[in-house]
């Protein structure tokens, strides 16, 4: 389950189109015209593949590991409690 959430994830990133513009219109900013444009392009994508992919990651597993302990009955008794005086 996990994995699927994290394929999901990794989905709506790629092809969100706030990333797509931030692409377009931010890293451009940051080229030095005397380096390699390709290796420049690459550590900035690289960049941003790995920490989208820990972001994601994190979002994925967060929740899958507190599933159990959400599912105890006390945690659960103490949720209901709190909702109620609220």
């Amino acid at each position: 389950m996990p994995g699927r959430i994290f394929l999901h994830a990794y989905a709506v990133t790629v092809l969100n189109l706030k990333c797509i513009v931030f692409f377009v219109a931010f890293p451009p900013q940051f080229i030095v015209p005397s380096s390699p444009f390709l290796l420049q392009m690459v550590i900035f994508k690289g960049t941003f593949l790995v920490t989208s992919s820990l972001n994601a990651q994190t979002y994925a597993l967060m929740p899958s590991g507190a599933r159990r302990p959400i599912r105890k009955p006390a945690v659960r008794e103490r949720s209901i409690a709190l909702v109620v005086r609220s």
